[in-house]
């Protein structure tokens, strides 16, 4: 059943109709609601339209039902990240949510860490006055 669920989520991505993908990605969510992927799926499609406050909901959705989902993470600390979304933009926030998931995280990708790097960075920017 599980697979079935990763399968329509990562369908969902492959679609090149954007209303198709995310219908697909809203049914795989609503069929196994507990699966973090069909919400980091929906976040990555929602940040490429350009709804980064819609994105991160769905992210942070995904990290209510696993804290430490790497992808999730990610996507939602580089929405953080990016000060043309002005909105969304929270570097402090980026870099405490990341630092705490590398504690937890035995072994993080290397993802991760560069985006913990890189929000650390504009951290130190933001403190400088650039």
């Amino acid at each position: 059943m599980e697979l079935m669920a990763v399968v329509l989520a990562n369908r969902a991505v492959l679609l090149e109709n954007e209303e198709e993908a995310l219908k697909s990605i809203e049914a795989a969510a609503r069929s196994f609601p507990g699966l973090p992927l069909a919400w980091v799926n929906k976040g990555f499609l929602l940040a490429g339209q350009g709804k980064y406050e819609d994105a991160i909901a769905a992210y942070e959705h995904a990290l209510e039902l696993d804290p430490y989902n790497p992808y999730a993470l990610n996507g939602c600390a580089r929405l953080m990240q990016d000060a043309r979304n002005s909105d969304t933009y929270n570097p402090r926030k980026s870099r405490d949510m990341l630092e705490n998931a590398l504690q937890h995280i035995e072994e993080p990708p290397a993802f991760l860490r560069n985006a913990y790097r890189d929000a650390v960075r504009l951290c130190e920017m933001e403190r400088a006055g650039k």
